[in-house]
């Protein structure tokens, strides 16, 4: 099977699409299932916004251009939204789990008590 740059550009598309999807629909499941927390609000539009950032490219090229040759300042403005989409999708992520884990029972905030001989004991 002689398989195009073009075929192997939509299909490796399609499937980065389809993953993350399916990872923003079930972190938007944990959100609804656990009481809406906001640290699954968070992560379910960070994981929305990297498949978006993702999926730009071949939007733009076969979508709105219809074509595969593109300027370099074409490519560059491309990039710069790409990378500033995933980049603010990144941050959610960030603020999701460390929010997250800040207020979670699994939590453990571990000090010395060095008036104590330096043990350590739970908070």
């Amino acid at each position: 099977m002689n398989m195009s740059w073009t075929n192997l550009f939509v299909l490796a598309n399609i499937l980065q699409f389809a993953f993350g999807v399916s990872i923003t629909g079930i972190s938007y499941w944990a959100y609804r299932s656990n009481g809406r927390k906001a640290s699954f609000r968070n992560s379910t539009v960070g994981f929305l916004l990297i498949t978006v950032g993702g999926v730009l490219a071949p939007i733009y090229e076969l979508g709105i251009k219809s074509d595969y040759t593109i300027t370099a300042v074409e490519l560059l403005k491309l990039q710069i939204i790409e990378g500033t989409v995933i980049g603010i999708g990144l941050a959610f992520l960030l603020i999701s789990v460390y929010s997250h884990s800040a207020g979670t029972d699994h939590y453990r905030s571990v000090q010395l008590d060095v008036s104590d001989g330096g043990r350590e004991y739970e908070r």
